[in-house]
């Protein structure tokens, strides 16, 4: 069995990694997590790898990396503006039939009837998101939690994937900071990385590691197979 205190290691923090083979790891892993992430569900971790793998080596400049998540990051940012849009068209009958077309509260949700939602574009719709949510949420006695609930949720989506878009497709190139810090902090996130894609596909490590290129890493984790610095067992 191998000996547990293995999973309380960075494993990417060893001398044996150099920061070349740290950076293709780092991108390549980037970049088939854009290519699957069924329904949105490793935009969390796309964001937060890409803003640390720039805050250590600056902007992403693998060509290949940039493309897969632009375009990943382009998909789900249109599948959330899309569903936004026909949600707030769809419930527009609603907030009508509530509150009468020329009440006060009607125009909180749409002060220019539905020419906005029809004619939205990337620029604005993140303002009107956050419009309609925050009237949802003034207005949840009579519309429920499930209604506020569903347009907050709209709008973090939706900012959560047009942040990993800016950033992985950012067009300044920052110098690498060489500093131990922002170096911890990568490594910190391809562990937080690689353990939840573990705990999502346990007992199945060739659809987890299907993230990863373990190439870059072959001499380290060689070195570290067997959980080589567990203590010695008690002396009896």
């Amino acid at each position: 069995m191998k000996n547990l205190r293995t999973y309380f290691k960075v494993i990417f923090d060893s001398p044996k990694i150099s920061d070349d083979n740290l950076r293709k790891f780092a991108e390549i892993h980037l970049q088939r997590l854009s290519a699957d992430n069924p329904g949105g569900i490793f935009t969390a971790l796309i964001t937060a790898t890409t803003g640390a793998y720039q805050a250590y080596f600056g902007a992403i400049v693998d060509e290949a990396t940039r493309a897969a998540i632009q375009k990943g990051m382009t998909l789900k940012m249109n599948n959330a503006l899309d569903a936004f849009l026909e949600a707030a068209r769809r419930q527009e009958g609603r907030i009508r039939a509530e509150y009468d077309k020329e009440s006060a509260v009607y125009a909180e949700f749409y002060p220019q009837g539905l020419n906005e939602y029809n004619q939205a574009s990337l620029a604005d719709v993140e303002a009107l998101m956050l419009r309609y949510a925050q009237a949802a949420e003034r207005h949840v006695a009579l519309l429920g939690q499930n209604f506020v609930d569903t347009f907050k949720d709209f709008h973090a989506k939706f900012t959560a994937v047009r942040t990993a878009q800016l950033l992985a497709i950012g067009g300044v190139k920052a110098e690498k900071t060489d500093t131990r810090g922002s170096r911890d902090a990568l490594e910190d996130q391809l562990m937080d990385n690689l353990f939840t894609l573990a705990m999502k596909f346990k007992r199945n490590a060739d659809a987890g590691m299907a993230y990863f290129d373990q190439s870059f890493l072959r001499d380290a984790a060689a070195a570290d197979e067997d959980g080589d610095d567990a203590p010695p067992p008690p002396q009896v």
